[in-house]
């Protein structure tokens, strides 16, 4: 994607395209005007006519990576049996934040920054989770759904977090640690509390 011909080929999709593709190995606190302005081949005054500021790109970002992250975890699931559910989750899950990093971050960020809207979306995962671990049972709490979902949460993105980061520096693998990962989550869903 070169830079448009026409000034008013220039819009928010275009910009937000661009940041996708140049910033893809970038990291979420590495983004300013400045920066992205000059990555993606543009003035800043360019980007702050399409959004509120850093923020606001921030939350276009969020947004659009966070409805991206939901729909491949949504596809991934279809005609999938019910015991293979939460295997097929946690390896598309982490399939997508090696794949995505920026975007995975951009859901994250989306995910702490409260903003209702990008919350509503990225509920959506949290009932694909649900959806996964298939807690949805007469004989669970919507409390103990709660915590459960919780729970998973905490082991992908725990694991995502230090595989990422360097963080399994032994000669043992870390997808056979992930297996173990899957199984330990399995274990943890079925017990009763």
């Amino acid at each position: 994607m070169g830079r448009p011909k026409k000034k008013d080929q220039i819009d928010k999709d275009y910009i937000l395209a661009k940041i996708e593709k140049t910033m893809a190995k970038a990291h979420w606190h590495e983004l300013s005007i400045a920066g992205i302005a000059k990555k993606v081949g543009v003035k800043s005054p360019s980007i702050y006519h399409y959004f509120s500021g850093l923020e606001g790109l921030r939350n276009e970002l969020s947004m659009k990576a966070t409805i991206e992250f939901a729909e491949v975890l949504a596809e991934s699931l279809v005609s999938v049996p019910q015991e293979q559910k939460l295997r097929v989750f946690f390896e598309t899950y982490r399939a997508f934040s090696k794949e995505n990093p920026f975007k995975f971050e951009c859901v994250q960020f989306g995910i702490a920054s409260q903003n209702k809207e990008l919350l509503q979306k990225a509920y959506k995962i949290v009932q694909l989770a649900t959806e996964a671990s298939d807690l949805k049972t007469p004989d669970r709490s919507l409390e103990e759904i709660i915590h459960k979902v919780r729970i998973i949460r905490c082991l992908l993105n725990g694991f995502i977090d230090l595989e990422s980061n360097g963080g399994f520096q032994l000669d043992q693998s870390s997808d056979e640690t992930f297996e173990y990962l899957i199984r330990s989550a399995k274990a943890i869903l079925e017990l009763k509390y």
